[in-house]
């Protein structure tokens, strides 16, 4: 199977590496070449200036991004686990307790109001039905004595 321009690139590059005089001689080409097209201000017309201090400006704000992103990846990893001899320190492991306290009382309280509402409806079908009751007696008593009355 024939070989991609790519692949043939990096097969050639490898075979430089991998040869010491060859790989300074292309290195040195490389700066040659880079030197000869970098045009320094100084020989810069003004427009010329203008778009080259645009194209630094982008590259610079490109550049801080990158460096802003990566900083902000090491200040976000995580600490390696600790030993398990070695404690957090007590503060963070204070407020883990206190949050844990918290949420096992909140879910307590919770329960022991349905319990609550529970009860309250148990009594109040209670207090009803006494009130029945007495109320049935009552007008039983009434009864009687009107019949007993005659």
């Amino acid at each position: 199977m024939a070989l991609t321009p790519a692949e043939k690139q990096r097969r050639y590059r490898l075979k430089l590496k991998l040869d010491p005089a060859k790989n300074d001689e292309a290195k040195r080409k490389q700066l040659e070449m880079y030197h000869a097209k970098k045009k320094l201000v100084k020989d810069m017309t003004e427009r010329e200036h203008r778009a080259a201090k645009r194209r630094w400006k982008i590259a610079n704000k490109k550049r801080r991004g990158r460096q802003k992103a990566a900083q902000q990846l090491v200040e976000n990893i995580p600490p390696s686990t600790p030993r398990s001899g070695t404690p957090d320190s007590p503060r963070c492991r204070g407020r883990k307790r206190v949050r844990r306290d918290r949420s096992a009382l909140y879910r307590q309280n919770a329960k022991l109001q349905e319990e609550l509402e529970r009860l309250k409806k148990k009594c109040n079908k209670y207090k009803k039905k006494y009130q029945m009751i007495t109320i049935n007696i009552q007008h039983d008593q009434m009864l009687l004595w009107f019949i007993t009355k005659d």
